[in-house]
């Protein structure tokens, strides 16, 4: 089973997060959204082999640059979010399937576009690592209707067909479940919503 350790930094409410094998302890930094010294002094005594970007937008970069000189590891993003980080960075791509491995445990890449092109969840038997694709009570922000049918998309197809079980760690925020994500979509699928529906939205209202 991976380990986890969440991170809450910055003045935005983001979520980093560290994954990491009990035995060997070879890890990632996911999303490192601020306050460098905090996340490396976390990650002391981890070996850590890449840092995990769910998506591109700034606020779950902020430290990034920082981080990336103390460790010197490969930057893992979406092609369709890597023009959003900062130039020069060692990137490696990953898509929809990819497993990225963590000495005797691994992540499985689920591409979950909709809050940004190259937005990605991160899979680990009963763990997923969501970004902002979904929250506690509603999906992440979308910016067009298209972006907002993508994103229910990402979520009906990919993170509901998840165990009920599964714990949904969200890049803001407290964590829910596979379960209780299923319940709140439903209500919301008996709501009449415009084709021109997007923006900041909730299950509930």
């Amino acid at each position: 089973m991976v380990e986890l350790k969440r991170i809450p930094v910055g003045g935005f409410g983001g979520n980093c997060y560290l994954l990491w094998c009990g035995r060997t302890s070879e890890g990632v930094i996911v999303d490192p959204c601020d306050d460098a010294p905090r996340i490396l002094k976390a990650a002391d005594g981890l070996r850590i082999s890449k840092i995990v970007i769910t998506h591109g937008h700034t606020d779950h970069i902020m430290a990034l640059e920082l981080v990336t000189s103390a460790v010197s590891v490969p930057v893992a993003v979406h092609p369709l979010d890597a023009d959003m980080l900062p130039r020069g960075l060692n990137m490696e791509f990953i898509h929809d399937g990819d497993t990225i491995r963590l000495g005797d445990e691994s992540l499985r890449v689920m591409h979950t576009p909709g809050h940004t092109p190259g937005g990605v969840c991160l899979l680990s038997g009963s763990t997923l690592i969501a970004g902002d694709t979904i929250f506690p009570g509603g999906p992440g922000r979308t910016w067009s209707p298209e972006a907002f049918r993508q994103i229910m998309v990402s979520i009906e197809e990919k993170v509901l067909s998840l165990d009920d079980g599964v714990t949904i760690y969200p890049g803001h925020g407290e964590r829910t479940t596979v379960g209780e994500a299923r319940r709140e979509v439903a209500i919301f699928r008996q709501r009449t919503i415009s084709e021109e529906f997007y923006g900041e939205v909730t299950w509930m209202n």
